[in-house]
């Protein structure tokens, strides 16, 4: 093998040296068939060449369509993101105004409260709000809720928070007025109190002691008949959706649905009298002596 291999090595020797002293002419032809017999070669390996450095260029470029994917995909993120802020805020920017006009279409003087918590058991017949006796609140105060409807009453006050006993609640009494459609100027009063029971049942609400031959009906309105001191007189109940006699048979009782979602309020209205103080309140953003922004005007409600 390996005297071969030099065999072959004198022979491309001796091949080049009587090339080298060839005369010009045949020099000449010789180097012609040896570049063309070479050219195939050539013409391969320069394919090849090409074809591997666009491969590195491919390469390159989907490298930097992944960066660029990647970038593109942490901006689209970022985007929505902030759209989602944006439209939270406009969210609650609608509700505000929503229910600043409310408050200002009431007469009453009314402190705007956000609900912080709920009743532990379950049962969600207490309220717990982020105002207390240092916006002015006292016990015994009647709350209210948007678009217009009764919620229940102020129990406990501390400084900066107060606790509300709901409607719905059994021990919660209120002295109401029915509106029947058959003569709406008959002064029909009752007591209604809550029925124990979850937070959304349909009919949270029961009137006792209507009269027995009074026509009451669904669909007539309940509102507080102002007796009693704590409820304003006027402020919407519910409505009334059935009606039945009681065992004894000496007075109606009447089944009435709520006026605001009692399990689903976020913020509420606590009603003050005359006697409590109210100072000003700059952390509220709907508070009842805020003023609108200009040419602003509220939305219609839907």
């Amino acid at each position: 093998m390996n005297n071969r291999k030099w065999i072959a090595l004198s022979a491309l020797v001796l091949t080049l040296l009587a090339t080298w002293n060839l005369p010009p002419a045949a020099s000449s032809s010789i180097k012609s068939a040896v570049r063309d017999g070479l050219s195939p070669l050539q013409a391969v390996a320069t394919t090849g060449a090409v074809r591997f450095r666009e491969a590195v260029r491919y390469l390159r470029g989907i490298g930097n369509l992944v960066e660029e994917n990647r970038a593109l995909h942490d901006t689209l993120a970022e985007a929505q993101a902030r759209l989602s802020v944006l439209e939270e805020a406009e969210t609650s920017n609608r509700v505000y105004r929503r229910l600043l006009g409310f408050s200002r279409n009431q007469p009453h003087a009314l402190v705007a409260a956000e609900v912080i918590g709920r009743d532990s058991a379950g049962w969600w017949h207490t309220l717990r709000l982020n105002k207390g006796a240092a916006r002015g609140i006292r016990p015994d105060r009647a709350v209210i809720a948007y678009p217009g409807g009764l919620v229940g009453r102020t129990v406990s006050v501390g400084d900066t928070t107060c606790d509300v006993l709901l409607a719905s609640d059994p021990s919660c009494l209120v002295s109401v007025r029915v509106v029947p459609a058959a003569d709406e100027n008959a002064r029909l009063f009752g007591v209604m109190k809550g029925v124990r029971g979850p937070a959304g049942l349909p009919e949270p609400f029961a009137i006792d002691f209507l009269d027995q031959t009074a026509e009451v009906s669904p669909g007539d309105p309940v509102t507080t008949s102002g007796l009693g001191g704590i409820y304003p007189k006027g402020i919407p109940v519910g409505t009334v959706t059935r009606v039945e006699t009681d065992e004894a048979g000496l007075y109606q009782r009447a089944w009435v649905s709520p006026a605001v979602p009692l399990d689903r309020l976020e913020y509420v209205f606590i009603v003050q009298t005359a006697d409590d103080q109210s100072p000003p309140d700059p952390d509220s953003d709907f508070a009842p002596d805020a003023d609108p922004p200009p040419d602003s005007p509220l939305p219609d409600i839907p």
